[in-house]
């Protein structure tokens, strides 16, 4: 049940945030940048910044939703600022300027 849940954020987050993961990456050297399955799965710490970007920012709602310890989010979370190559304090605001599918409204 809850791979299902999983399964199902995972389709409907890439759908609203198409290029997520490609923009995510450009925050980090190749060598450190996030593979995503064939399966289009997304990881662990993909799923933490993908609720961050959908603006739950509270470690412990993130934890609660992806049924982690408050300590293995924390840990995700700091590991994924100390490898970018950007500043630590700056990340979060980095992952909230992606933006999600852009719509046309036709007069």
């Amino acid at each position: 049940e809850k791979e299902d849940m999983f399964a199902l954020f995972d389709q409907i987050f890439t759908k609203l945030f198409p290029d997520f993961v490609e923009r995510y990456n450009l925050l980090f050297e190749d060598e450190d940048r996030v593979v995503i399955k064939q399966d289009g799965m997304l990881t662990p710490e993909i799923r933490i910044f993908a609720l961050i970007r959908l603006g739950i920012t509270e470690s412990e709602r993130i934890a609660k939703f992806l049924d982690f310890s408050l300590s293995t989010v924390k840990n995700y979370k700091t590991k994924a600022k100390n490898r970018s190559i950007i500043q630590n304090e700056l990340f979060e605001h980095k992952i909230m300027e992606i933006e999600s599918v852009k719509t046309e409204i036709q007069d």
